[in-house]
Order: structure tokens, then C-alpha cells, then sequence
């Protein structure tokens, strides 16, 4: 084998191991993806992590703390902000199986392992921080959630009025970042796609909402669509009996009008890979949504969805 083989061949094995790596990082944790390869700093080289860097050591800590054990602490979500100085400060929300009120034992219980496993340090956010050059660049700072009784009907009816009309600051600045940025980084920027749902809240209408804005940020066709188009279907539909919507040049959902040339299906049939993830992140609240999404932009009538490709054309 030449030289040149040799080369390429290792750097494709390297890219591979690095690829299985990610994926169990991200499936079963820091400590478990260390564990694989004979510990962390094995695992530092064959990744080439950066440790000095700052956004590198808030990806590994979190990633610690969401896989992680607490006694008798369950972990909520982690909110992200920035120190003073410049530095990162992750807020762990979490829940306490017996509501301890000392929320500085839970911060040390944290802090103490990750320190125990990372070879860069972090402090407790509420601790004075002295000037040194050497300084933790993440700080760790923690929110209790107390589990309160359920509310009778009178106060359940005022909380939801209340809802409509008043957001927490974070929640404030998550719909301004969804609504300019997209969900996708909204969720980044909270951990993960489940904690931004905890932290938003949303009533029925607000997750159908956030629902039709996913499928326009993940499931819009190729070539556009919307009204300027609805004929051009309608057209297409009356020639051929159906209409083909790709994404990303992918056959992803298929509008049926009249079939064999007898009846007139109004069906639209959804390609096995989106139902799977739309089926994974929102159950089958998405469904309804879709249908109108797809009323609304193509000016076609569906009376049916089809999820299991019964024409056999995705």
C-alpha cells in the first residue's frame, strides 16, 4: 500500500471513530464516551477538543450535568448567561426529591464532580471571584423548582389568564431568538428541544404555533410555494392526478387529486422519514398542524393523510 493509501485510510478510520464518539456523547454521555476509550484525555486528543476555549468547556460541562447523578436531584434544565467579566455563568435548574432549601450543598455536589472528572476547573457563580489570569471560565450557579400542589379551578383558570399575558424574561428573550434566529438554535441555546418546550410553557394554541413555525424552518419544498403557485398545482393536479413536493431534491410529501380518473382523492401522503421525526419530537399533535401548514401554502384541500404510504410513492 502506498504512502498516500496509508494516509487516507487513517484519517477515514480517525473520522469514523470521531463521527461514533459524537453520537455517543450525545446518546449516552461525557463520562460513558471517555469510558470507551480508556478516559478523558484519551478522548480530548482523539477529538481534538480545545479545552482553553471557553464554548468547548460550556458544551462538555453541560453535557456532563444533563447525564449526570445528583442525589436525590433531578436535573430541569440549564439556563446560559453571561458574567460580568465576560466568562459563562450555567444556571442548573433542578428538582429536589425532599425540597431542600440549601441550594449551596447542590451547587457543591455539582461543582465538586466536575471537577473530579474535567481537567479545567469550575466555580460556584455566588463565590467572590478573586483577578487571576488563571480564572475558571465557567461558572456554576443553581435554581431550585419547588413542586407545588395542584391549583383548584379557580386559581387553574387564573394561571392560564395570567399565561396569556404575562412571560418571564427568559421566556421573552427565547420567542424574540425563535422568532429571529429559528427553534432549532433557541433549543441549542437551552440544552436540547425538551427543555425549551419546559421553559416556554405554552399553552395549546402557542405549541401549535411553535409546530407550524418548525415545519416552515425544516419541511419547506423546494422551488417556493404560496399563493402565487395555488393554480399552478391545481393545473398540475388536473393533468397528471397528483403533485410531488421535494426537499432538499428528497420526495417528501405528495398531494393526491383524482386517481385512475374516477375519484378525487384530496389526500396527502407524508414520507415515512418526516412522520418519523415530527412523531419523535411532538407525538402526534403534529398531525392537524401539518394539514393546515400545508392548506395554507399550497391552496390545496386535504381530507385524508396518508402516513403509511399506502400508493407506494414516497
Amino acid at each position: 500500500m502506498s504512502l498516500k493509501k496509508s494516509i487516507k485510510k487513517i484519517l477515514k478510520e480517525e473520522t469514523s471513530l470521531q463521527g461514533k464518539l459524537n453520537q455517543l456523547i450525545k446518546s449516552k454521555g461525557i463520562v460513558v464516551a471517555s469510558k470507551s476509550v480508556g478516559g478523558f484525555e484519551n478522548l480530548t486528543k482523539l477529538l481534538e477538543l480545545d479545552l482553553s476555549d471557553m464554548n468547548t468547556q460550556e458544551k462538555l460541562v453541560k453535557n456532563f450535568i444533563n447525564f449526570g447523578q445528583f442525589s436525590n436531584v433531578t436535573v430541569s434544565f440549564m439556563e446560559i448567561r453571561n458574567s460580568p467579566s465576560g466568562n459563562r455563568i450555567i444556571d442548573v435548574h433542578y428538582v429536589h426529591e425532599f425540597n431542600n432549601p440549601f441550594w449551596g450543598e447542590i451547587a457543591d455536589q455539582i461543582i465538586r464532580e466536575l471537577n473530579n472528572f474535567f481537567p479545567f476547573k469550575v466555580k460556584n457563580a455566588r463565590h467572590p471571584a478573586f483577578s487571576s489570569t488563571n480564572r475558571p471560565k465557567i461558572s456554576i450557579d443553581v435554581t431550585p423548582i419547588e413542586e407545588e400542589e395542584e391549583p383548584n379551578e379557580e386559581e387553574e383558570d387564573m394561571l392560564q389568564e395570567s399565561k396569556k399575558n404575562e412571560h418571564t424574561p427568559l421566556q421573552n428573550k427565547l420567542n424574540q431568538l425563535i422568532k429571529s434566529k429559528g427553534i432549532k438554535l433557541a433549543s441549542k441555546s437551552t440544552g436540547g428541544f425538551e427543555n425549551l418546550i419546559k421553559i416556554l410553557d405554552l399553552d395549546e394554541e402557542g405549541y401549535d404555533n411553535l409546530i407550524y413555525q418548525y415545519l416552515t424552518e425544516n419541511y419547506y419544498p423546494d422551488y417556493n410555494w404560496g399563493p402565487k403557485l395555488h393554480n399552478f398545482y391545481k393545473k398540475d393536479i388536473k393533468q397528471y392526478g397528483l403533485y410531488e413536493f421535494l426537499v432538499n431534491d428528497v420526495p417528501s410529501y405528495v398531494y393526491l387529486g383524482e386517481w385512475d380518473g374516477y375519484d378525487y382523492l384530496y389526500t396527502l401522503s407524508i414520507s415515512e422519514w418526516i412522520v418519523d421525526e415530527l412523531t419523535t419530537m411532538f407525538g402526534d399533535k403534529w398531525i392537524p398542524t401539518f394539514k393546515k401548514w400545508f392548506e395554507d401554502n399550497s391552496g390545496l384541500e386535504v381530507r385524508e393523510i396518508d402516513l403509511n404510504d399506502k400508493f407506494n410513492l414516497l
